[in-house]
C-alpha cells in the first residue's frame, strides 16, 4: 500500500512539472483552455448558442462606446433593457445616469387635415447617454435609427439642438427636447393644437415595443410620422460611417447592428505567434449566420462555388478557405475579455478562420465575403476577385526582328505579371519583358495584367489597355 502511495506521488509530481514547463514556456498566455488547441478552431460553431440577445445598439462616429475593436459600440441586451425598464434607472451600466423621467413631447402629422399629438414618456435620454459615454454631441450631424421590423429613419438636422416642446395652443418653445428611447408612453391627439389635452401618466411598454421620439423645430413640423416603434439601433453620422460587411456575389451591406440582431456569440480561437500559443476570445456571430442574413446561402451551396474569399477593407489582404470550412469561421466585432485590438485594426470587423498561425487564423479589417469558383471567378458572375489594379502599359514596340519589348508600371500587391502578345502568354516578375519567337512582319496586340497568389493559385486582375506592335 505504501509503494502505491509513493508511486501516485511520483506521478503527480511529474504531471505538475509538465504543467509548469508549459506555463513557463508560454508565460501568462491562455494555453489550450476553452479552444486553446488551434486544430479545434471553429469546430464548435455549429452547436454554439448566443450568450445574449441584443436589445439596443448605439454605434457610429464620433462615439466613445466602450465596446468593439474600435471602442465605438455601446449596447444593451434585452435582459438589461428589461431591468432598466423595471427599475426606471440606468445605474450600474458604467455610463452614469441617462434615464429621462416623466416628460411631454409635442408632434404633428400631416395626414388628412393634420393632427397634433402630445406624448408623455419615460425612457433613455440619448443626449445624456452619449455625454456619459464621453461623446461630444455637437459633432453629431445626423442620427439614423432602425427597428426590428425594418422601418428606419434619420434626423438629418438639429439633432441635439434646436428641437423643442410646444405646449397646446402655443407656438412658443416650452423647453428643449432631445431624442429619447421611450419605455413608458401615453398619448393624446386632436385636429387642433389648442384643443388637445395632455395625456395621463405614461404606461410601461411591452418588451420590444420601445419607441424612438424626438422634439420639433417648429410647432407644426410633421415629425410624428418619424417616431419609430420597435427601435433597436441608432447610428451616428451614418453618411460618413463606412464600417460594413459586403459581398461580391450580391449587392447590399450589413452593419454591426444587423449582425448583432443575429445574437451575441462568444467563442475562442487559438494560434501560434512563433513562441507560444495565443488564445483570443472574440465576440461576434458565426459567419454562416451572416451569410444567411445576406442571402448568400444558396450561392455558397451552388456547384459553382469552390471556396470562400475574404477581403480586407482596403483590399490589401485576401484569405480563402474551402467551402466546407466556412462553418468554422467567425465574424467578430470585439473581444469578450476586454483585450485591446492592435493598432492595425481600424474597422469594426475581424474574421477568425481555421488555422494554426495568426496570418491564417485572423483577417483584420474584414469587409467582403465572396464565393469563387475553381478559376478564381466570383460564383455566378464573369468577374475575378480583382482587388488589384490593372497595370499601365508604358511602352510596347519592336526590339528586333521577331521580338517585342514591353514595359509597364508597378501594381501594388502584385505577385507577378502576365504579358499577352497575340495568342502567346508569358509571365514576368519585373516591370519589363522581351517577347521572342514572334513572326517577322506580323502585327501583334500586346497587353499586361497583374496577379495575386491565392492558395497557390494565380488570380488575375484586369488587362491594361492594348497596344499594337509590328515586329
Amino acid at each position: 500500500m505504501g509503494d502505491k502511495m509513493r508511486m501516485k506521488k511520483v506521478i503527480s509530481a511529474v504531471m505538475a512539472a509538465a504543467v509548469a514547463v508549459v506555463m513557463l514556456a508560454c508565460g501568462s498566455t491562455d494555453v489550450f483552455a476553452a479552444g486553446g488547441d488551434p486544430s479545434a478552431n471553429g469546430a464548435d460553431l455549429d452547436s454554439l448558442e448566443p450568450a445574449e440577445t441584443m436589445g439596443l445598439v448605439i454605434t457610429g462616429d464620433p462615439l466613445s462606446g466602450q465596446k468593439g475593436f474600435r471602442g465605438n459600440i455601446f449596447y444593451l441586451t434585452k435582459a438589461q433593457i428589461a431591468g432598466i425598464k423595471d427599475s426606471r434607472s440606468t445605474s450600474g451600466y458604467g455610463t452614469g445616469s441617462f434615464w429621462l423621467g416623466d416628460t411631454v413631447y409635442s408632434s404633428h402629422d400631416p395626414h388628412g387635415t393634420g393632427h397634433y399629438h402630445y406624448t408623455r414618456v419615460e425612457g433613455l435620454d440619448l443626449q445624456a447617454m452619449l455625454t456619459a459615454l464621453g461623446t461630444d454631441t455637437a459633432g453629431v450631424r445626423s442620427l439614423y435609427y432602425s427597428t426590428s421590423d425594418n422601418y428606419p429613419g434619420t434626423i438629418s438636422d438639429h439633432v441635439f439642438s434646436g428641437r423643442y416642446y410646444y405646449p397646446p395652443g402655443s407656438s412658443e418653445q416650452g423647453g428643449i427636447r432631445y431624442p429619447v428611447i421611450a419605455m413608458y408612453k401615453s398619448e393624446t391627439s386632436s385636429g387642433t393644437s389648442a384643443g388637445t389635452e395632455l395625456p395621463a401618466a405614461p404606461e410601461k411598454l411591452a418588451a420590444g415595443d420601445e419607441v424612438f421620439i424626438f422634439g420639433q423645430k417648429t410647432s407644426d413640423e410633421s415629425n410624428n410620422c418619424l417616431f419609430a416603434k420597435h427601435v433597436d439601433a441608432v447610428i451616428l453620422n451614418i453618411a460618413s460611417f463606412t464600417d460594413r460587411v459586403t459581398s461580391g456575389n450580391i449587392t447590399g451591406i450589413l452593419r454591426v447592428n444587423d449582425l448583432m440582431e443575429l445574437g451575441i456569440y462568444r467563442t475562442s480561437y487559438s494560434y501560434s505567434d512563433g513562441t507560444s500559443v495565443v488564445t483570443d476570445h472574440p465576440e461576434g456571430v458565426p459567419l454562416t449566420a451572416v451569410i444567411g442574413k445576406m442571402g448568400l446561402t444558396s450561392v455558397m451551396n451552388s456547384a459553382d462555388s469552390a471556396r470562400a474569399a475574404f477581403i480586407s477593407a482596403d483590399g490589401s489582404k485576401i484569405r480563402t478557405v474551402k467551402k466546407e470550412d466556412v462553418s468554422k469561421c467567425f465574424a467578430a466585432w470585439g473581444y469578450s475579455d476586454g483585450k485591446t485590438a492592435a493598432a492595425a485594426q481600424n474597422t469594426q470587423f475581424m474574421l477568425y478562420m481555421p488555422g494554426n498561425v495568426r496570418d491564417d487564423t485572423v483577417l483584420e479589417n474584414f469587409r467582403t465575403v465572396s464565393f469563387i469558383d475553381a478559376d478564381g471567378k466570383i460564383a455566378g458572375t464573369s468577374n475575378n476577385i480583382r482587388m488589384i489594379a490593372k497595370p499601365y502599359l508604358v511602352s510596347a514596340g519592336k526590339k528586333s526582328s521577331g521580338r517585342a519589348a514591353v514595359r509597364w508600371k508597378k501594381v501594388s500587391g502584385a505577385a507577378g505579371y502576365q504579358v499577352s502578345c497575340g495568342s502567346r502568354k508569358i509571365f514576368a516578375a519585373g516591370l519589363s519583358k522581351t517577347v521572342s519567337g514572334l513572326t517577322k512582319g506580323k502585327t501583334y496586340k500586346v497587353k499586361v495584367r497583374a496577379y495575386r497568389m491565392i492558395d497557390g493559385q494565380k488570380v488575375y486582375g484586369k488587362y491594361s489597355a492594348a497596344r499594337k506592335v509590328r515586329v
